[in-house]
């Protein structure tokens, strides 16, 4: 006999995963699963997690901390200014 793999639905996993003030946490969760940013597998018409995919559904939304290293004295950077400005901003920024 092959040992059963333990899956959850959708409402266990918001539950036990998202915040309770959530108003609409399974409605956020499903939009997730089906734009593919998260794993999550289909049963019918139902969705269902492993304890794997719950995992790493937490990993995912986890805000880890980084370290930034600071750039070396006398070097400077090789990314140009408007790096991660909005096309707006870098007009601003070219027309100051």
């Amino acid at each position: 006999m092959s040992a059963r793999i333990e899956t959850y639905s959708l409402a266990q996993v918001v539950a036990d995963v998202l915040p309770e003030e959530w108003t609409d946490g399974e409605r956020w969760l499903r939009r997730r699963l089906n734009r593919g940013e998260i794993e999550g597998y289909r049963v019918g018409r139902e969705w269902r997690f492993t304890k794997a995919q719950v995992d790493a559904l937490i990993a995912h939304f986890t805000n880890a901390k980084t370290e930034v290293v600071a750039p070396a004295e006398g070097s400077e950077s090789e990314a140009p200014l408007a790096l991660g400005l909005s096309a707006r901003s870098r007009r601003r920024l070219v027309n100051a």
